[in-house]
């Protein structure tokens, strides 16, 4: 995936893109700690969130089930949660069991828990992909006036270029600074 390979990312938040296969999940993996470096080491400046879109194993609990967990947990902060559940167009589905939403609507209620986490880095993966029109212009905004670090992977070029400050390729076994965007 990465060889001999050194990255010192100023940009508080970052697209990755590049081929199928080549690694970013991974990469993402290791950010979050879940796999561990077969040599050197990665470092992160902060916790990370790690997004995670497959909700299965909540199908039965409704979204707003999972916010009321979540309000109970000092690892997120639901004081703002309805703003995000507008912006993401959730509100009329806020009472329908995940097993019973889209996988586009299920996609949001996962991205609305990594907005009400407290981690100060966000971790992405594919988040434009099965969702509407609308609502990724509306995450594009909240990506936007996110204050903490993101690190997403798309192969969405247009979309990242609206979202992050700098995008990365991940080829030849490295990461390559590909466009630069003042948000």
């Amino acid at each position: 995936m990465l060889k001999d390979f050194t990255l010192d990312i100023k940009e508080k938040k970052i697209g990755i893109t590049g081929n199928n296969g080549v690694g970013k999940t991974t990469l993402l993996r290791l950010m979050n700690g879940e796999l561990t470096p077969d040599a050197g080491e990665i470092s992160i400046n902060g916790d990370t969130y790690f997004v995670q879109f497959d909700l299965l194993k909540y199908n039965k609990f409704t979204p707003q089930d999972m916010v009321d967990l979540c309000k109970t947990l000092k690892s997120f902060d639901c004081s703002n949660y309805l703003e995000y559940v507008q912006a993401l167009n959730l509100l009329p589905f806020m009472n329908t069991p995940i097993g019973k939403l889209s996988k586009g609507t299920s996609k949001k209620v996962a991205l609305l828990l990594g907005f009400l986490s407290v981690k100060p880095i966000l971790l992405i993966d594919e988040p434009f992909e099965s969702i509407d029109e609308d609502s990724n212009q509306n995450l594009i905004s909240l990506f936007h006036n996110e204050e903490r670090g993101l690190v997403i992977v798309s192969h969405d070029m247009n979309m990242l270029r609206q979202s992050v400050e700098k995008i990365y390729r991940m080829e030849n076994k490295g990461l390559n600074s590909c466009e630069i965007r003042v948000l």
